[in-house]
């Protein structure tokens, strides 16, 4: 039984292995067999900061007013600042602002016209708020931007003033003739001279300087000692007041009236005291007075002391500078245009020249389409009248050659015009740049900023200085050198085909171009360069007939590249050569150039050598 049993089993496990088998034989004909395998990976972090930085830097402090000839200091370098080797490069330009008188009137509001006036300049002009304009008397402007000079009325004295408080105001010494010690205002400098026009009918007083035989109102009563005003000519003493007007013309003012007496013909001046406001504000009473009518048409009085004129009409006056010379028909005059002496209000009139304003007169121009004359700063040219370009026209006697001394008649013509202003923003071309030669000796060279006023309408530079309306600005360049490393390249600055001339000896061939300037090598990480820029100078030729003022901007600028290494460490000049440094391939004009370096020791770069861009 026992036998039997185990032979069962056994049979039915051998029915189960052959089965398991077949299984495993099926699902190894189906998949592949399973290796051993592994995974790894490592990261290499590499770090860069954006820390690049190239600038300029300056030592530089403008004075507060700039002359001509004076240099000033002005150091301008490239620094690095940040952490990454940089070639740079720097170049100049700028633009000025300047103001300068007008040479030909901008608006017809400063031409004189035939019924003596400047059009309707009280009612075209204001007040001016510019406190650098009014500190040049430019205290009144129009609609179009042209600033009207006013004379100063406020005296300056002179530190050795003999001037007499017990005598009628006016400077005199010790025995009462006037000398030129005392104290005058802009207005009474333009006042010196003989008074050669004046509006017709018009008012003014002056003081005698020396006896003088004028047609004065004279009180002779008749024989009931009833005042009678008659008009004589007599010889009033110096010193005495002559008021030209019309306060003597009945019996009623006879009191203001001198007396005559009859055998002797000596005169005695009004002495009640006349009170009369001068130019300059002061308030003068005077105890010897005559009075004169007014004159339809002007003639010249004689003996007049200028700094004792006072005008009491509005209107043009005109004062002889050059008697002397008056017979070589080529006399000068100074003056003014008056404004607001006479107000009224209602039916009150009131005189006051210390209100007045009085116009300066345009000095600088001969005529219409003429070149200006600057003779004088001060004075308007006059010509015999058949020379009517001139502002001012004036007949002689009837004398020929030398002996024609003698000056009947002066008119002021269309020509003549009031000083005028304007600004002029001195931008692109107006501004015209040169370079000058390399001083190889010293590895200098200047470059010129020029306002050439002669070109300034042509919009091309007659390459010529003139000291009456140029002016120059000198800037100093320093380690120019195209050899030395720590030093600056120009690039094409061999064109001299269009020199400009300063003044002869003064200034070498300059270069038509605005040039660049390259460092001849790259500028280290935390490094400074030379400099480039030393010092500015306004040239010493030029003139206050050139500007009244100005602002001129030197524009320093700087751009740069990095440099790039291989993978050797060597510096590379990779970005001023490739695409990706084409802002470094300008053309030649604009002084763009590459660069082709030299190692130290195949790592460091030592020197670039530079060539202008062709392309």
């Amino acid at each position: 039984m026992t036998t039997s049993k185990k032979k069962k089993k056994s049979a039915r496990e051998r029915r189960v292995l052959v089965a398991s088998i077949i299984c495993a034989g099926l699902i190894v004909a189906g998949s592949t067999f399973a290796w051993f395998t592994s995974t790894d990976e490592v990261t290499n972090r590499l770090s860069a900061s954006a820390e690049y930085g190239v600038a300029i830097a300056e030592s530089f402090q403008p004075p507060e007013n700039w002359v001509p000839g004076q240099e000033i200091n002005k150091d301008a370098s490239a620094v690095n600042t940040g952490n990454v080797d940089a070639f740079v490069r720097m170049w100049l330009d700028g633009n000025m602002r300047l103001l300068q008188q007008s040479k030909t009137a901008a608006n017809t509001n400063a031409k004189y016209d035939t019924t003596n006036s400047f059009n309707t300049i009280t009612g075209a002009l204001t007040d001016v708020q510019d406190v650098n304009l009014t500190n040049l008397n430019l205290t009144r402007m129009d609609t179009n931007g042209n600033y009207f000079r006013t004379l100063d009325k406020t005296q300056t004295w002179n530190p050795q003033s003999s001037f007499d408080t017990n005598d009628n105001g006016y400077a005199g010494n010790e025995d009462g003739k006037n000398t030129n010690t005392g104290a005058y205002s802009e207005v009474q400098a333009m006042q010196s001279g003989i008074l050669a026009y004046a509006p017709a009918n018009a008012s003014y007083s002056y003081v005698l300087d020396e006896e003088t035989e004028l047609t004065i109102a004279v009180n002779r009563p008749d024989a009931s000692s009833n005042p009678v005003i008659t008009y004589e000519k007599v010889q009033v003493p110096a010193g005495t007041l002559v008021m030209v007007t019309d306060e003597i013309t009945d019996s009623a003012n006879a009191d203001h009236a001198a007396t005559v007496n009859s055998t002797t013909g000596a005169v005695t001046p009004y002495a009640t005291g006349v009170e009369v406001t001068a130019t300059s504000g002061k308030k003068h009473t005077y105890t010897s007075t005559v009075y004169v009518k007014k004159e339809a048409t002007f003639t010249v009085p004689k003996n007049v002391e200028y700094e004792s004129f006072t005008p009491m009409s509005d209107g043009l006056y005109l004062f002889l500078r050059n008697e002397a010379d008056s017979d070589q028909a080529d006399p000068e005059f100074s003056g003014y245009y008056a404004t607001g002496i006479v107000t009224t209000t209602g039916s009150a009139t009131t005189i006051d020249p210390s209100k007045g304003t009085f116009y300066a007169l345009n000095t600088g121009v001969v005529g219409n389409g003429t070149a200006p004359t600057y003779r004088s700063n001060y004075t308007v040219k006059g010509a015999e009248t058949a020379a009517y370009t001139a502002p001012v026209q004036i007949t002689y006697d009837n004398g020929t050659g030398t002996d024609k001394k003698n000056i009947i008649k002066v008119e002021p013509t269309v020509n003549l015009e009031l000083y005028t202003a304007q600004y002029e923003d001195v931008v692109g071309d107006k501004l015209v740049w040169r370079a000058g030669v390399v001083d190889q000796t010293n590895k200098t060279q200047t470059i010129y900023a020029i306002y050439d006023k002669s070109a300034n309408g042509s919009g091309s530079a007659d390459n010529e200085f003139s000291e009456n309306d140029d002016v120059v600005v000198e800037i100093t360049l320093a380690n120019i050198d195209s050899t030395a490393a720590e030093a600056w390249t120009s690039i094409g600055n061999s064109n001299t085909t269009s020199p400009y001339t300063i003044k002869t000896g003064l200034a070498p061939n300059i270069d038509a171009s605005k040039i660049k300037f390259y460092y001849n090598n790259d500028v280290e990480a935390g490094d400074t360069s030379k400099k480039l820029v030393d010092k500015v100078k306004l040239f010493d030729g030029v003139t206050n007939n050139a500007y009244l003022a100005f602002d001129f901007d030197l524009n320093v600028h700087l751009d740069s590249v990095q440099v790039t290494f291989d993978e050797n460490g060597k510096e590379q000049d990779t970005a001023i050569n490739t695409t990706g440094g084409a802002t470094w391939k300008q053309s030649a004009t604009t002084g763009g150039a590459t660069g082709a370096r030299q190692n130290d020791d195949d790592k460091e770069i030592t020197l670039i050598t530079w060539t202008a861009t062709t392309t």
